[in-house]
């Protein structure tokens, strides 16, 4: 197979890593083409992701080789070009003011362009590999002259506002285990002071539910309003396979918002979304750092709005700080903040050989975890100022969510309720303030936005998730939650308000074997007491009910083995 480090980034990888990665692809049979994406987390090689879009792409009327390509931490949608006399412009202008990314790629450290307007013409010396934000207004005429290296030209990104489109701004806040759990326990108030002030007078959903266990599939979910049997998107190193399979062709939410103009941008600090899963569709901006701790990306969302202070924007960040420790150690602020003998990382240790689905209760982690929070919370204030500050009440819906909860004592299960019952808080001027304990689940986020911003969804029909009940959609009986990973059985929950209805299943080849499943009903009132026993099977007549919702569940789905 052929060598294709040295060739993007020769001064970056060193070669234990390089022996490691190449060990890696070769055990897994992963595709050449797909090599240096793994290198994201190491590097920004400016090397291809070829996802397709839904979106429509000025860039695309250049006829050049289009991707999504990474620098300084960003993904961005780019026409990529070679060296060239003079390259014409005008097609991607947009009227008003606007910005245009692009980047040159060279082995040298900077090289000059030549840039002409309708009425300017001047040269450039700039950084290689890195994005350059070029900004205009009113042209009639736009190009570009390089004489050295490819030239990458990103979508113009438009600094006007679609004043008859409302709200101007959506921002989802979403906080990696920040289960409802976690959060009672401590109390909101306590916990988030800054978060509990800001969503005064907003919509509380206590009764939200997460479709699965960790974040790949349930962003997933949030993306495509989909159950995961649905997206298929599970498997952690599913993009490097022969037969990957990323999202799924529907329109995902940033997709359907780009459409009604809006700058798409999204910030993670986890590889479980990130832009090489598919998540850039769509997405004028996305900033993805592994590890990268909140104050960072609050910095960069601050910035995000700064540099369009104008336009409509819809922002998506997910903080990963509280599913682990980023650095390995707490903050000065949290580690002050929290008891000594809750410091203790002898259970942490045991924990981290196993994946986060699979660890065991940790209880000096979860109160470090509650620190962490409050930390998150006292860096939110610069960006809850700014949002009340900059937009009107009428402009502006704001998201506070997680992907799902976390173990908060011994006997958390799979698909437990301290694992899948989440945050949701949605602040909006089309929605009553107080407390909603109607069932909502992850996909039921897209097409509610969509529903609060009156547009219209073509895929409706196609999504799993409808708007919640206080938008005028069906009053939810049951939720449900599954779980697939690698090497383990499939496993479904449907829970009302009753009961909690568990199956389980072989799952080997991608296949879901009905016949050899076994199905378990529990009483939640026997739960919550403590009181764990099967209520057997010929004494409850809703178990056939049960069955037959997950027959009809994986019955839509290619998963399904009669």
């Amino acid at each position: 197979m052929k060598n294709i480090f040295h060739k993007i980034v020769p001064w970056i990888l060193p070669a234990k890593i390089e022996d490691l990665l190449k060990q890696k692809f070769k055990k897994n049979k992963l595709r050449q083409d797909h090599w240096p994406n793994y290198g994201m987390d190491y590097i920004n090689s400016g090397s291809p992701l070829h996802f397709k879009s839904n979106c429509s792409n000025l860039i695309d009327k250049l006829g050049f080789e289009t991707a999504y390509y990474t620098f300084d931490n960003y993904t961005i949608y780019g026409a990529k070009t070679s060296c060239c006399d003079f390259l014409d412009l005008t097609k991607v202008c947009l009227p008003g003011r606007f910005v245009l990314p692009m980047s040159i790629i060279s082995d040298n450290s900077y090289e000059k362009i030549n840039v002409q307007t309708d009425t300017q013409n001047y040269d450039l010396t700039l950084k290689t590999r890195s994005w350059h934000y070029l900004s205009f207004r009113e042209l009639n005429k736009l190009g570009l002259s390089c004489k050295a290296g490819d030239i990458i030209i990103g979508n113009p990104l438009n600094k006007e506002a679609n004043n008859n489109k409302k709200p101007q701004c959506i921002i989802m806040l979403s906080i990696d285990s920040m289960g409802r759990s976690l959060v009672d326990k401590a109390g909101f108030k306590n916990l988030l002071p800054n978060s509990y002030n800001y969503f005064k007078g907003s919509r509380f959903f206590t009764n939200a539910w997460c479709q699965g266990e960790w974040t790949l599939p349930v962003f997933a979910n949030i993306f495509t309003g989909q159950y995961l049997t649905n997206h298929e998107l599970w498997e952690p190193y599913t993009y490097f396979k022969e037969d990957s399979i990323a999202l799924p062709e529907i329109n995902l939410l940033p997709e359907v918002l780009r459409n009604h103009n809006f700058i798409t941008s999204c910030f993670s600090s986890t590889q479980r979304f990130g832009p090489h899963y598919g998540y850039a569709r769509g997405v004028d901006r996305f900033y993805y750092k592994r590890d990268a701790q909140h104050h960072e990306m609050i910095y960069e969302i601050l910035e995000q709005i700064r540099s369009f202070p104008d336009a409509n924007h819809f922002i998506t960040v997910h903080f990963m700080d509280a599913h682990h420790l980023l650095k390995d150690i707490m903050s000065i602020g949290s580690q002050t903040h929290t008891s000594v003998t809750d410091l203790d990382r002898s259970t942490h240790l045991v924990n981290k050989k196993a994946k986060s689905v699979l660890q065991k209760f940790d209880l000096p982690m979860m109160n470090q975890r509650l620190s962490i929070l409050k930390e998150i919370d006292f860096h939110l204030q610069p960006l809850y100022t700014l949002l009340d500050q900059h937009y009107a009440e009428d402009d502006l819906i704001t998201i506070l969510t997680s992907d799902h909860g976390i173990k908060t004592k011994d006997q958390s299960a799979h698909l437990s309720k301290e694992r899948n019952n989440i945050s949701l808080i949605v602040k909006s001027s089309k929605l009553p303030e107080g407390d909603d304990n109607s069932f909502v689940e992850s996909i039921d986020l897209l097409p509610s936005l969509l529903k609060l911003c009156d547009f219209d969804d073509l895929n409706f029909n196609e999504r799993d998730g409808k708007p919640w009940q206080i938008l005028g959609g069906k009053k939810k009986e049951y939720i449900i939650s599954e779980i697939i990973f690698p090497d383990q059985d499939y496993e479904l929950i449907i829970r009302d308000h009753e009961n909690i209805f568990h199956l389980i299943s072989p799952f080997k080849k991608k296949r879901i074997n009905w016949e050899k499943r076994n199905t378990t009903l529990y009483s939640i009132l026997d739960i919550e007491k403590n009181i764990v026993k099967d209520i057997k099977m010929n004494e409850i007549i809703k178990h056939n009910d049960y069955e037959q919702i997950a027959y009809n569940h994986l019955k839509k789905s290619r998963y399904l083995k009669e």
